[in-house]
């Protein structure tokens, strides 16, 4: 089996060393095909992803070490989704074959391009609490938990929780409108990450060139001196932009576009001219208005709606041929909706 780290231009099979997730066996390497090439190594486990904890934080560790490594071998790096593993190198080079279009854009999109990630944090953050602690309404809310018999004050202390939190998230909510638009025009683009920890108050992605990554620096050491110590920053990078441009790889059986071609009446062998064209009449011809007497109709005008829909995600500009007995499943490689 293949692990597959992400995409690169082909430049040739280019050997990046002992780096794969596996330890010390695990070569990684770059499979090219027409003008791109993935970055694999072998595996014995195919499910990496559901590793225990403790393993997985270490499988996911080195999966960005690898995709890191290779953008400072002076890659431009499409990232794949952490835990991708394909059977073999024959289906990765099934994966190139049909993706090869969409990789290119993608890379194009990216080139010369890096993330850059900047972290503010509280640095004492038991004193932000003691602060919110003295703001007058939450004050008044422990005087009235104070003056409460023992063991009915847990709704009043919840809610007294739920209103310190609010007010941490007004705090950080004014820093990050005071600070981020500064950051944010030096970017191509931005992403905000959600902040899971109380002390964090900005964890913020930016999609830089060269030049942006100086002007973004000496704007973030601007923000530092005015802060006078208030805020602690971290700047993390570059690395290749997992934030941006990660990619996942959706699966589809044989069997399953097979059905779905049969539902809108096409041969085995596609295009998506031809997809359009028999979505198209079969959605006129099964529109629930042509007929409202007949009640079957809503649920196959959406199973056909489906099928289409199914086939144009999966069949790329050259046609795919269902009726080729070598392939189980059709590989599809989409940009992955960053949280």
């Amino acid at each position: 089996m293949k692990y597959v780290y992400g995409f690169i231009k082909d430049k040739g099979t280019a050997d990046f060393g002992l780096i794969g997730i596996g330890g010390d066996k695990a070569t990684v390497y770059s499979v090219p095909y027409d003008g791109v090439a993935a970055a694999v190594s072998d595996t014995s486990n195919g499910a990496i992803d559901s590793a225990p904890k403790e393993e997985l934080v270490k499988h996911l560790a080195q999966h960005q070490f690898v995709a890191e490594t290779i953008m400072k071998a002076g890659h431009t790096v499409l990232p794949m989704k952490f835990g991708t593993v394909l059977e073999g190198e024959t289906q990765v080079a099934e994966l190139l074959q049909a993706n090869r279009h969409k990789v290119q854009a993608l890379l194009a999109e990216i080139d010369g391009l890096f993330e850059i990630d900047v972290l503010a944090m509280w640095p004492d953050i038991q004193q932000v609490f003691q602060e919110v602690g003295r703001e007058e309404d939450i004050v008044e809310h422990k005087n009235r938990i104070a003056k409460l018999p023992p063991g009915q004050s847990m709704a009043e202390r919840l809610g007294l929780g739920k209103l310190v939190k609010d007010r941490l998230d007004d705090r950080k909510r004014a820093l990050q409108d005071r600070i981020l638009p500064q950051w944010e025009q030096v970017a191509r683009r931005t992403f905000r990450h959600e902040i899971r920890h109380e002390a964090i108050v900005i964890n913020a992605a930016f999609l830089l060139d060269a030049e942006g990554r100086d002007r973004l620096e000496a704007r973030v050491a601007e923000t530092d001196r005015r802060e006078q110590g208030a805020l602690n920053f971290r700047i993390v990078g570059p690395l290749p932009p997992y934030s941006f441009s990660t990619v996942q790889l959706q699966r589809a059986r044989v069997a399953e576009l097979d059905a779905a071609r049969r539902e809108v009446d096409l041969a085995e062998r596609i295009t998506p001219q031809m997809v359009a064209e028999a979505a198209r009449s079969a959605m006129r011809r099964f529109h629930p208005d042509t007929n409202p007497a007949d009640r079957g109709l809503p649920q196959r005008f959406e199973r056909v709606r489906a099928a289409a829909d199914l086939l144009k995600r999966f069949c790329p500009s050259e046609g795919l041929d269902l009726g080729d007995t070598r392939r189980r499943e059709f590989l599809l490689v989409e940009p992955v909706e960053v949280s």
